[in-house]
């Protein structure tokens, strides 16, 4: 088994330790070209143990992870090796901390390649544990001092296998290169003859392959690009008109920026978009006139991306273009229940019989015998399945035919005790065109436009929290600690509608406090290039700022500087591995109140409550805003047209871009939280009732 080259981020808790040991490792001594002798490591064979670790190798302490005061142990093996002896990592499901091992690497070097062999036996991932069994690189590079470059090892049990990854560090930007070895999981791994090769003697280095749904978005990981100087911020509106020269100033930047700015570039282009006749288009009208319309460059830009799917993607000039093409559920008002036997299980001839209609075409007792994804399961009393009829569409219909089976005169003039089933034997197949709505979740007005408050509903816990941008970052704080009290209680509501995103950590935080896990699953990987750091570094550092963020900023600044001379483009932090779901420790009902504007950082937090046990999504699907993520600001020169392009891919399961997350229970109501209530309060006897929409009049009025 080949292991190649993964970028990723660990999730620590804490930075690591360093704890220095004094002996070599074995190494080779080169002349460097000022005269100095220049020593590089050759190996670490683990023959000798100094305080507890290899002899030439560094020991430090990770994150804390589980409840208990037990450490992964790194041990020599004497048993069990290549050649000699081995190290040997072990750990139970009860680490507390985990230890890494260090090495410092020359800096005179342009490639490097790690080649080891490996052995598992029950390696896996247990409670709280990171699922982190890693080898590779650390190194100061585009992400500052914590950028790595790792291969995740194998788990499970199997035998001696060799592994090799390696770093190109003129294409990552790397000095102060560190080789790593960790693992957190519980089982135990064996490293063994452990071997560096340097510059000619790697040989030619694998590219390594995006694998899964990833490889559709990225075509090369690494590619030489040019240095452009990026527009600073423009303050003022876009002119009308600029001239002919001007105008191909902006095109060259478009391009530039299309191509060095937009995660969505390469997937886009790979679906047909084609990103050079919009160029060719601008081109032609801007060597056609002394005069050219801003708005003209708008449209043809426009134009160009509307088969785009990307709703985090904006162009802003004299008007505001968006590329999202969503669907949205129309509902018509009429409920009906999925039939069950006389032992109350599910119905195999699988019939949906009418119990609530607000049409008079459609009666009570009818049996809806249409299409599957017409149906739209609502809230209903415990153990019975009812649906609400309706469709999904990106259209904006007004009304809809639905089929319906209708009782014959014969069957109606028998008078024989039928059963529901074979009182329709003898029935005809009718359509019937009933009139729709959107989802009256549209029609709901928040009598508090405070971020983040808390109350009770029906002696329910209660939370609204409608933004995760970080200018809300003190009242964000409150929303964080409120997890863990809530983590007391025994139902909770959470009220996302309308949260267009923001910062994700802050849904990560809430859900932590609450549940003790909190997972995002996804795919995931980050665009490195000359324009995307250089539009980071140039955001101000303000007092107010989030912890960490003038330190990203600084390091985004630095890096900016060593692409000035070495312009690349990268795709850094390849996430292309599913792990499988975890599950937290919340023992009482979480309930999510989802709409269309649940979008970005807010459907984050979707995906981060399926850890929770239990947790039910409730509403509308979500806004469906985030395959393409974090977005920077772009101006063109001239025109000052300003451009809103994603840096980021996220692909996670059960999302989809303009549909969004699917809600467990759609609710078709202007009082989805009293609703809800009433549902969670009586859950043996609940019935959603039809009814017109109507303007909310809660009595659930937060509290100071």
């Amino acid at each position: 088994m080949k292991a190649l080259l993964r970028t990723t981020i660990l999730p620590t808790a804490a930075m690591l330790l360093y704890a220095c040991i004094a002996l070599p490792a074995y190494a080779d001594t080169f002349p460097g070209s000022d005269g100095t002798v220049i020593e590089r490591i050759c190996s670490i064979d683990f023959d000798t143990f100094v305080e507890g670790a290899p002899a030439g190798m560094e020991k430090a302490i990770g994150a804390t992870t589980g409840d208990v005061e037990v450490d992964n142990l790194i041990e020599q093996d004497t048993c069990v090796f290549v050649a000699g002896n081995s190290l040997r990592i072990s750990g139970c499901d009860s680490t507390t901390y985990w230890h890494s091992l260090h090495i410092d690497l020359p800096d005179d070097i342009r490639l490097v390649t790690a080649r080891f062999y490996i052995r598992g036996e029950d390696l896996q991932q247990e409670g709280n544990q990171f699922n982190n069994c890693y080898a590779g690189f650390w190194y100061d590079g585009l992400f500052g001092d914590r950028s790595n470059s790792l291969c995740s090892l194998a788990r499970g049990t199997y035998g001696w296998t060799e592994v090799t990854v390696s770093l190109d560090l003129d294409a990552h930007l790397a000095r102060d290169v560190k080789f790593t070895l960790f693992s957190s999981i519980s089982g135990t791994l064996w490293i063994d003859d452990l071997t560096f090769l340097y510059d000619d003697e790697c040989g030619e280095i694998e590219p390594r392959v995006v694998q899964g749904p990833l490889a559709a978005y990225i075509n090369e990981l690494y590619q030489p690009t040019v240095f452009m100087e990026l527009t600073p911020a423009a303050d003022g509106e876009c002119p009308d008109s600029i001239s002919g020269s001007e105008a191909l100033q902006d095109i060259e930047m478009l391009k530039y920026l299309i191509e060095n700015a937009y995660s969505g570039y390469s997937y886009w282009e790979n679906q047909g978009i084609d990103f050079n006749a919009i160029y060719e288009n601008l081109i032609e009208l801007a060597e056609g006139s002394e005069k050219i319309s801003v708005v003209e460059m708008e449209r043809i830009v426009a134009e160009g991306l509307t088969d785009v799917q990307d709703g985090h993607l904006s162009i802003i000039g004299h008007e505001r273009h968006h590329f999202l093409d969503r669907k949205n559920p129309y509902f018509a008002d009429v409920i009906v229940e999925r039939m069950q036997t006389e032992n109350g299980d599910i119905d195999p001839g699988v019939e949906y019989t009418v119990v609530c209609s607000n049409c008079d075409s459609v009666e009570p007792g009818m049996t809806y015998v249409g299409a599957e994804d017409q149906l739209f399961r609502i809230l209903s009393r415990y153990g019975i399945e009812q649906y609400q009829l309706g469709v999904f569409t990106s259209q904006d219909p007004i009304e809809a035919s639905f089929q319906f089976q209708a009782k014959s005169a014969a069957a109606d003039e028998s008078g024989s005790d039928f059963s529901a089933s074979s009182l329709f034997d003898t029935a005809s197949v009718v359509s019937i065109t009933l009139p729709l709505h959107e989802s009256r979740l549209t029609k709901v007005e928040h009598q508090d436009d405070r971020v983040y408050y808390t109350t009770e509903v029906e002696g329910i816990d209660f939370i609204r929290i409608s933004s995760f941008s970080t200018s809300y970052h003190e009242s964000l704080q409150e929303f964080v600690a409120s997890g863990a009290t809530l983590a007391e209680q025994d139902r909770v509501i959470v009220d996302l509608m309308g949260n267009h995103g923001g910062r994700s950590v802050y849904a990560k935080e809430f859900v932590m406090g609450l549940n003790s896990v909190a997972q995002w699953r996804m795919y995931s990987a980050v665009f490195c290039t000359p324009a995307t750091i250089g539009s980071g570094a140039a955001l101000p550092i303000t007092e107010d700022m989030p912890e960490g963020y003038a330190e990203r900023i600084n390091q985004m600044r630095q890096a900016l500087e060593r692409l000035r001379d070495r312009p690349v483009r990268n795709w850094m932090y390849v996430w292309d591995e599913l792990t499988p779901r975890q599950m937290g420790d919340y023992e009482g009902r979480a309930v999510f109140l989802i709409d269309r504007g649940v979008a970005s950082s807010g459907e984050a937090l979707i995906d981060y409550s399926k850890s929770i046990p239990g947790a039910v999504l409730i509403g509308e699907n979500s806004a469906g805003v985030g395959t393409f993520g974090e977005v920077y600001q772009y101006w063109l020169p001239n025109s000052l047209i300003c451009l809103l392009l994603p840096c980021k891919l996220f692909l996670a399961p059960g999302i989809e871009e303009g549909i969004g997350y699917i809600p467990d229970y759609w609710l078709d109501s202007a009082e989805p939280v009293m609703e809800i209530a009433r549902w969670l309060n009586n859950p043996d006897s609940y019935q959603f009732e039809l009814s017109k929409a109507s303007p909310l009049t809660p009595d659930h009025q937060s509290s100071d």
